[in-house]
């Protein structure tokens, strides 16, 4: 029997920021307050879309980090830090011009938001095309690469369950005392579900 995919809770992440607080992570001393829903809404319809529930309950929970941190202390992983949504709409707005400005051929959809950038071309995409109280799919997207269905998550709910097994089973890990985490050997890639280690 297969199971809906898990819709994202505030126990969710509150689980999630549990275990990045015990592990030591760089993060949690970064986060930047909570945006209302109002002001979340409006910075999204710069982008024609509505709010998706769970980006709402995301940016609800905390408005990304702050970028004057290095890199790896604003990352909820190894590679993957939490965007603002002024930043989120920013940075959405480049990626749907880079067909319009150069001519390329683009894969981005019109219905993604950027949650998470991984500092160089790598972002987590969440749909915003789904109906009122649908979950969100969040898919691994690289600049002009097509999307690959095996990187997409159904959920951000999903997505955020992921990093909290990966904490408790030890494969997502704080490096030292410094607060940033600690690259994955070849084996811990193969634990970690083959293409969703890019997730991490």
């Amino acid at each position: 029997m297969t199971h809906p995919p898990a819709k994202l809770t505030i126990a969710h992440l509150e689980e999630l920021e549990e275990l990045l607080r015990e592990r030591g992570a760089g993060i949690t001393k970064r986060w930047r307050t909570p945006r209302s829903p109002r002001a979340v809404a409006e910075e999204i319809a710069r982008l024609g879309l509505a709010v998706p529930d769970e980006a709402a309950v995301w940016w609800a929970w905390h408005d990304g980090v702050l970028e004057s941190a290095p890199l790896h202390l604003r990352c909820i992983s190894l590679g993957w830090y939490p965007l603002t949504v002024e930043a989120a709409v920013e940075a959405t707005l480049a990626r749907r011009r880079s067909d319009q400005e150069f001519g390329e051929w683009n894969p981005w959809r019109s219905s993604w938001i950027e949650l998470c950038f991984d500092g160089s071309h790598g972002a987590l995409a969440v749909d915003a095309g789904v109906a009122p109280g649908e979950p969100s799919p969040v898919t691994l997207f690289f600049d002009n690469d097509e999307p690959r269905p095996d990187a997409t998550l159904p959920s951000v709910g999903e997505l955020v369950l992921f990093w909290i097994a990966a904490l408790r089973d030890g494969v997502l890990r704080v490096d030292g005392d410094g607060g940033g985490f600690a690259y994955l050997s070849p084996e811990e890639k193969a634990q970690a579900r083959g293409v969703l280690a890019d997730l991490l």
